[in-house]
């Protein structure tokens, strides 16, 4: 789908225009690379709507370009042969902004301005991944039982809540812009031996989030 508009999360304008990916077809081989293209159909591609990636066995590794600003929660749940994913910029979760209907796609609802749920949940295999963005959704990484290393961006500013449960993190560093780390965010990883707290990270502080239009506590 290309969009005239742009993509919303709640009331904040994502982008002006582009490409939603909204399919994909099943490649002919296993243990693919693949790469989510940054231009389509002339236009840059903003969002990734479909959840067609969802339990496929067929993908090995996966990079997604700055250009994507909006994933769909759980959008590459289930894939237990991916093991590693790179997020080059700063995404948020598509759920529930657009939908897929006649000409256009839909009509915006407002929602949490905060990165997509389930992202990676589930995948087994995933040993290695790099983000950028500033949140990191609830559920992100359960049971991926072989993560043992996280690359996180310079702008990170809350983990969600059961983001690592039960993940397979062996040591952890934790920036110093981090505001906020949601309860059980880590809860489960037996194989966690070390964590280190940069000058100036904290968990909670009763961190105001002006988009949730509510107050979190120390988890």
């Amino acid at each position: 789908y290309q969009l005239s508009d742009g993509v919303y999360c709640g009331a904040t304008k994502l982008c002006t225009g582009g490409s939603v990916i909204v399919g994909y077809s099943t490649p002919a081989t296993a243990n693919v690379d693949l790469a989510i293209p940054s231009m389509l159909g002339g236009q840059a591609v903003v969002a990734i709507y479909t959840d067609d990636f969802k339990s496929k066995d067929w993908l090995r590794t996966l990079f997604v370009p700055a250009s994507v600003r909006a994933i769909n929660d759980g959008a590459f749940s289930g894939c237990t042969n991916l093991v590693s994913a790179s997020l080059a910029g700063d995404v948020y979760s598509l759920k529930r902004t657009y939908m897929p209907s006649g000409e256009g796609l839909g009509t915006k609802v407002d929602v949490a301005e905060w990165a997509p749920s389930t992202l990676f949940y589930k995948c087994s295999a995933l040993s290695e991944v790099a983000l950028n963005g500033k949140t990191i959704g609830s559920q992100a990484f359960v049971d991926c039982r072989n993560l043992t290393a996280v690359h996180f961006g310079d702008d990170l500013e809350a983990i969600g809540s059961q983001a690592f449960l039960r993940a397979g993190l062996k040591s952890l560093d934790i920036p110093a812009t981090v505001k906020a780390v949601y309860s059980e965010a880590f809860g489960g990883c037996a194989s966690l031996e070390s964590v280190r707290f940069e000058t100036g990270a904290r968990i909670g502080e009763d961190v105001e989030w002006t988009a949730l239009s509510a107050t979190h506590w120390n988890p």
